[in-house]
């Protein structure tokens, strides 16, 4: 009898490991993440703040395509108006290209719900921006 409730017991074990496995295989970058914090690592550690935008009544962020494009929008205080950046993004290697700049991100993680790049800044800095959907 406790040979078969082991048995079981690892059974579950796997499958539950597998299930596990499979579920973050499935969360993607592509879609639209809003701009949530952003901040910077130095040498006294790492900083970060509430984004803020400058429309209070319009959402910056940046949509990522299936199709290796992306856009970043922002909002400005004249009439909320909308100012989009292209870029690409390339999976394979976790690396969003912006077109603002030259800007070489790093996806350091993404869930379902948060994501995080970072880039290299001025000053040895390391920027850091976390969208969430």
């Amino acid at each position: 009898m406790n040979r078969v409730f082991i048995g079981f017991l690892m059974l579950v074990t796997s499958l539950i490991s597998c299930s596990k496995d499979d579920a973050s295989d499935l969360v993607t970058v592509e879609g639209k993440w809003k701009y949530h914090k952003e901040g910077y690592r130095n040498s006294s550690g790492e900083h970060l703040f509430q984004y803020e935008g400058h429309c209070d009544t319009k959402t910056d962020y940046i949509r990522v395509y299936s199709n290796g494009n992306l856009e970043d929008v922002r909002h400005f205080p004249y009439e909320c108006e909308a100012v989009i950046d292209y870029g690409i993004w390339d999976k394979e290697n976790n690396t969003l290209y912006g077109s603002m700049g030259g800007l070489n991100a790093e996806i350091i993680s993404v869930t379902a719900s948060r994501l995080r790049i970072e880039y290299s800044g001025e000053d040895e800095q390391t920027i850091i921006q976390v969208f969430k959907r």
